[in-house]
């Protein structure tokens, strides 16, 4: 449909001679009908990959003819000859387009502003688009009815770019494991963990159009948080990696320049939020635990702060380290707390619960895991809290507002099966939400 608009209407009427076509015009026709193509593909691909080629039209203006028109026919040709003499008679001009094709490709890509990310939008606003451009089609082509398909797109991003930053914090489902992005109000993006093995982060960071991580906090080394840690390095800049100071890496993987140990005291504040460093401290050893429970409690545990609200990431504590932050009374108190260990039975005790006084809490664990988490006994310490499960609902969004914690999940924003009037409705809402 796209292409077919770029098509120019020409004069066929009878005793109309045709010009020839000159350079100038096929390069200009060809741009034109790459360019129809980007514009046609761009909704679909921003919302599936969230990203934008920019140089995707100069691109194909080169790249195809060459694919086109010497690629593909000699690779038929020489995949016949092949059949009939066992013979692959242009394979080294194949094998030399190919990788020049190759070869440009790269170099494109490269080209700095090439493309842009795009974080996650309504599914509306696809279909709106497609339907505008429908309608400016069947009405005879009123240029009026061309910028229709553009304008929700253009609301959308103004919108968002004069809704006020708040800290918002996605706890995500990486099964049994811990991984959470924090979206911070200066606009810079910490990750605190990063499941067992990193995709699922990278997926959210791509999903949410996020090509660098600026901070990057391992709570402690157990692979259910620190075990995607490759995965990400390889596959984002990271501006900062915070850790307690007693894990250990392999030689061979490329940490930040900034690799930073924190412990209880250190405050890094930055205009309008706060991060706390509350455990652990230099002089800490858990004397009654095994060398597993051990690392646990010497999990990083952070709490975030910005207006009125508070985020506390607790690792993976236990009950030595939970005694030993006991004492630290209001400057455990947090609006919403990552409950420690998946929600097991000894996750947390209800005087350590106490002290932070959260009204939300957040349990992240596997669907049907093998351990039972979270445990009974945890629902039942955490009775008058809102609880959120990852395990239940998926991915948990948590943004403070003027008017409070605004939390989204998951399920609230997925298409549902259903045959009622309803649930249609409910579907239709989905439709205008994003992340």
């Amino acid at each position: 449909m796209f292409i077919g608009f770029a098509v120019e209407k020409r004069d066929e009427g009878e005793g109309v001679k045709r010009k020839k076509s000159k350079p100038s015009a096929f390069v200009r026709s060809s741009l034109r009908l790459t360019l129809a193509a980007t514009i046609g593909t761009a909704p679909l691909v921003a919302y599936y990959f969230h990203y934008l080629s920019l140089i995707s039209p100069l691109a194909n203006l080169l790249i195809a003819p060459l694919v086109g028109f010497i690629v593909i026919p000699l690779a038929l040709i020489s995949s016949f000859s092949y059949l009939l003499t066992g013979v692959y008679l242009f394979a080294p001009f194949v094998a030399a387009a190919t990788d020049i094709s190759l070869r440009l490709v790269r170099v494109m890509a490269q080209v700095p502003y090439a493309d842009l990310a795009v974080p996650a939008f309504p599914l509306a606003l696809i279909l709106f688009f497609y339907m505008a451009f429908l309608v400016y089609l069947v009405s005879g082509r009123n240029r009026v009815l061309l910028l229709a398909p553009f304008l929700p797109f253009l609301g959308y991003l103004l919108f968002s770019l004069v809704s006020p930053a708040g800290l918002s914090v996605t706890f995500l489902d990486v099964g049994q494991g811990d991984s959470a992005v924090i979206e911070l109000p200066d606009g810079k993006t910490m990750v605190v963990d990063t499941g067992s093995t990193g995709r699922e982060l990278a997926g959210f960071l791509t999903y949410a159009g996020k090509r660098r991580i600026d901070v990057l906090a391992v709570t402690h080394s157990h692979p259910d948080h620190a075990g995607g840690l490759a995965y990400i390095l390889e596959r984002f800049p990271v501006g900062q990696l915070w850790d307690n100071g007693r894990n250990a890496y392999p030689e061979v993987m490329a940490l930040p320049r900034v690799h930073r140990k924190l412990e209880r005291g250190d405050v890094i504040e930055k205009g309008r939020y706060t991060i706390q460093v509350l455990h652990p401290y230099e002089g800490f050893a858990a004397v009654e635990s095994d060398e597993y429970e051990e690392e646990n409690n010497a999990s990083l545990v952070l709490r975030i702060a910005e207006k009125r609200h508070a985020f506390l990431f607790a690792g993976d504590v236990e009950q030595e380290a939970e005694d030993d932050l006991d004492h630290l009374g209001k400057w455990l108190r947090s609006d919403v707390v990552k409950i420690p260990h998946h929600g097991g039975r000894t996750s947390v005790h209800a005087r350590l619960l106490s002290a932070i006084s959260p009204s939300v809490a957040v349990i992240s664990a596997g669907r049907n895991n093998a351990f039972g988490h979270p445990s009974q006994e945890m629902l039942q310490i955490l009775s008058g809290t809102r609880i959120f499960r990852t395990d239940q609902q998926g991915a948990v969004k948590i943004v403070e507002t003027d008017n409070g914690l605004s939390v989204k999940t998951s399920a609230d924003i997925t298409l549902a099966k259903t045959d009622t009037v309803t649930g249609e409705m409910n579907n239709i809402r989905r439709l205008l939400m994003s992340w």
